[in-house]
């Protein structure tokens, strides 16, 4: 019998709470994103499954903070120190404020979009990551001009050889 799932729409500060809730028990997380920050690797509505963190933060991990101001977050790490991490959001300008680790929630493991998981754990999945944080100080001159064309270029396409991608079956 599949498992049954329920949809809540919660405030911002309500979400960071139950998330911290759910993450500090051991046990997964899996949402709708919302926003457009982290675009176009993460999308408005792409599900995304976030667990506790368990050991070091990497260079190019998602995660979700709870921000200085209390909200949730889900950028990527961008840059590391002994005290805390630099984030930023793919499509976005700027890198955010340090985050410290009291204020991360859990590291985002898969994404599903159109059909499609993205595992983030394989080998092809960190090194994904890490290649778009490298890149990550250009990012919002790359992305836009990838909009300009036509056919739309992803890297999610068909390739049964890539582990970290695999097609949903239709329900």
């Amino acid at each position: 019998m599949p498992k049954k799932t329920e949809t809540l729409n919660l405030k911002r500060e309500d979400f960071a709470s139950i998330a911290q809730e759910v993450l500090g028990r051991g046990r997964a997380l899996r949402f709708k994103a919302k926003g457009g920050s982290m675009s176009p690797f993460i999308r408005n509505g792409d599900v995304v499954e976030v667990v506790s963190v368990n050991g070091k933060i990497n260079l190019g991990d998602i995660i979700l903070y709870r921000s200085s101001y209390g909200n949730p977050v889900v950028h990527r790490v961008i840059r590391r120190s002994k005290e805390s991490v630099i984030t930023k959001g793919d499509s976005l300008p700027s890198s955010d404020q340090p985050v410290l680790s009291r204020q991360v929630l859990g590291r985002v493991v898969t994404i599903q979009k159109n059909g499609w998981r993205i595992r983030l754990g394989t080998p092809t999945g960190r090194l994904l990551n890490v290649l778009l944080a490298t890149i990550s100080p250009f990012s919002f001159l790359i992305y836009p001009s990838l909009r300009l064309l036509k056919k739309p270029i992803s890297p999610f396409t068909s390739n049964a050889s890539n582990p970290c991608l695999f097609r949903l079956p239709h329900s």
